[in-house]
């Protein structure tokens, strides 16, 4: 049971870590001044007010971040933002997973990233990923989580993102403790404190070790 709970610690740091969301000029405010540029917004300004939203109470308040995330994707459908609407699936996959419904996440992903691979975004495509590759560990389907983030760890080197590598290491890490490959889980978190070490990264080191 112990170890079962460290586990669960541990997967919700890396996700705290790992799903950063979109840089946005939105971020530096609470959500209370949020709703209230949100009530006379529009188009793409209204869509990334909700896009942030949904990032803020996500784990408070999951509910409200999924009718927040639904409401972007409403309008970047009728303001034809394909970008926007790749980030409004995204977000919907996100709090599906946060809402224990994994079925639902994966499906609002997969189309999240169809959109991110056509718009050849590599860094929204590895944030989407990401998500991905959590539910998958969360449905103990460790094959197919260690497949994305061997995926995401190349495109992370793609990318030049330390902090990405460090990430999808720490995570291959944790998959293949969880297989009992513990040879195997050493190597991975090894890499990934010496890739921290390297770029001077205390949080990612600390979540390694």
């Amino acid at each position: 049971i112990i170890m079962k709970q460290a586990f669960l610690i541990l997967l919700f740091i890396l996700v705290l870590f790992g799903l950063q969301a979109t840089a946005q000029p939105y971020r530096s405010y609470n959500e209370e001044e949020l709703v209230q540029q949100l009530e006379s917004a529009a188009g793409s300004d209204r869509i990334e007010i909700l896009l942030e939203l949904v990032w803020k109470v996500r784990y408070a308040k999951p509910d409200v971040a999924f009718d927040y995330a639904s409401e972007a994707l409403d309008f970047s459908k009728a303001y034809g933002q394909d970008s926007l609407l790749a980030e409004s699936l995204a977000r919907l996959g996100s709090v599906s997973q946060i809402r224990g419904e994994s079925l639902i996440g994966i499906g609002y992903l997969d189309e999240a990233i169809e959109l991110f691979e056509a718009q050849e975004n590599i860094k929204r495509t590895v944030f989407a990923y990401n998500i991905l590759g959590t539910i998958y560990i969360e449905l103990a389907q460790f094959d197919r989580a260690a497949e994305i983030y061997f995926e995401n760890l190349n495109r992370n080197k793609l990318l030049e993102d330390e902090k990405g590598e460090v990430f999808s290491l720490t995570r291959l890490g944790v998959i293949q403790r969880e297989l009992g490959e513990y040879r195997v889980s050493k190597r991975f978190f090894h890499d990934a404190i010496e890739k921290a070490r390297e770029i001077d990264d205390w949080v990612a080191e600390t979540i390694a070790l």
